[in-house]
């Protein structure tokens, strides 16, 4: 097997095991939690048990998006650019944790606000960086 082909294994294998992570995290949560109800940053929020499951979703997740963006040549410059901020941006979103659904539940206010922050970065690089790959494909210009 090609080195080409191992790495791109990896990085799929990056992105199968986070989304087995962040599909499996609610069940690791409280009574009271619905995954139907609440967000998957509150699966992963400060103090609550079992949060290391979408927290480790999230850093695999952001790795593989990383990994594609340094690595892939079929993108624009700008656009890896685009993707690779949102990658750490998710990095960070496990790393910042949200306040929990329990309103009741001590929580650290700064960290919350760093996960907003961070988390509302990450929506905006995705999109941009989405954007400028169709835009890419569509037109076959170098945005």
């Amino acid at each position: 097997m090609k080195a080409r082909d191992l790495r791109r294994l990896g990085i799929v294998g990056l992105y199968v095991t986070a989304a087995g992570a962040l599909a499996l995290a609610p069940a690791l949560m409280p009574a009271g939690y619905s995954w139907v109800e609440h967000t998957t940053s509150e699966s992963a929020a400060q103090g609550v048990d079992g949060a290391w499951l979408a927290r480790a979703g999230f850093l695999l997740f952001g790795f593989g998006v990383l990994a594609t963006a340094v690595t892939t040549r079929k993108w624009s410059i700008a656009a890896r650019v685009a993707h690779a901020t949102f990658a750490i941006c998710m990095i960070a979103a496990a790393a910042f944790s949200s306040r929990p659904a329990d309103v009741n539940a001590p929580y650290v206010a700064s960290e919350d606000t760093l996960h907003s922050v961070v988390a509302s970065l990450m929506g905006i690089a995705f999109a941009v960086g989405v954007v400028l790959v169709a835009a890419r494909r569509a037109r076959g210009s170098w945005f």
